[in-house]
């Protein structure tokens, strides 16, 4: 079983400030809260935000698969899609 999470984002200007890391965490526990049973969670990342990829990683995070994904007009959004096991 799996849940997939949506974009988090702290601007720059709080960056270094634990948000993210506090935010992390708070997904973390919902899914426990909803999802008592372990599960897979997952999220995508673009391989290129070095910064956002070594966040997860250290978030406990590991890279499961890529992906590049179609938007439009010829763009696609390269992705790391990474997994956290819940227990």
């Amino acid at each position: 079983t799996s849940s997939l999470v949506g974009s988090e984002m702290c601007i720059r200007d709080s960056q270094g400030l634990h948000i993210g890391s506090y935010l992390f965490r708070q997904a973390v526990s919902y899914i426990r809260s909803i999802h008592p049973e372990p599960c897979l969670m997952r999220l995508n990342v673009n391989r290129y935000n070095t910064r956002a990829v070594e966040f997860y990683r250290r978030m406990g995070m590991r890279e499961l698969e890529r992906g590049d994904f179609h938007i439009g007009h010829g763009y696609y959004m390269t992705d790391y899609i990474m997994g956290l096991d819940i227990a």
